[in-house]
């Protein structure tokens, strides 16, 4: 339908643009023929037949496709989502860290400018605590000991895990020929 509007239109414009050329061209001397502008008179070879012959411009038409896309619905998806809870146990392992405490008593005795510092054998701490006396000396009295003792434990702990099932069924639309195949269903 669209190519023949086209090729009238065509058709049109080259019947206009004859137009305009012969009203554009300049008037003929009287006695001149605009049929046949370079002999003033017709050969005796050419019958009357031919003479009353006019000179036509036919145009050449080519119809060519004109290609376009629309989008068009053939069909929808339904999808539905459920979630499945299942109750499992979890196997874990735990450590806890414990720290004693022990106060060990060391004899008296003056101690220098320079008092012990903190130290540390294997896993316990040694922090020396000083008394200052009268003469304000550093007396080392007792000394502190923190050991760390780690206490490993086996333990299960319910839980309730969900996990998602999504399922897609094709829905054709009025006039579609599409028809769905039941074992062809996505599932995801």
């Amino acid at each position: 339908m669209k190519a023949r509007e086209e090729h009238d239109k065509t058709l049109q414009g080259i019947r206009k643009t004859i137009e305009e050329l012969k009203a554009q061209a300049p008037p003929l001397p009287a006695g001149e023929d605009r049929k046949r502008p370079h002999s003033s008179s017709p050969s005796p070879a050419v019958s009357k037949a031919d003479q009353h012959l006019e000179e036509k411009t036919i145009p050449v038409v080519e119809e060519r496709p004109s290609v376009r896309k629309e989008l068009q619905q053939t069909g929808s998806i339904r999808f539905r989502k459920r979630v499945h809870e299942e109750d499992i146990t979890v196997e874990d392992s735990t450590s806890q860290e414990e720290v004693s405490l022990q106060r060990v008593a060391v004899t008296p005795r003056y101690v220098d400018d320079n008092p012990p510092a903190p130290r540390q054998e294997g896993t316990t701490i040694i922090i020396p605590v000083f008394e200052e006396v009268i003469e304000k000396q550093l007396i080392l009295v007792e000394e502190v000991r923190i050991t760390r003792h780690k206490k490993h434990a086996h333990s299960s702990h319910p839980l309730t895990l969900k996990k998602e099932e999504v399922r897609l069924n094709r829905q054709p639309t009025s006039g579609s020929s599409t028809k769905e195949d039941p074992e062809k269903r996505d599932h995801l």
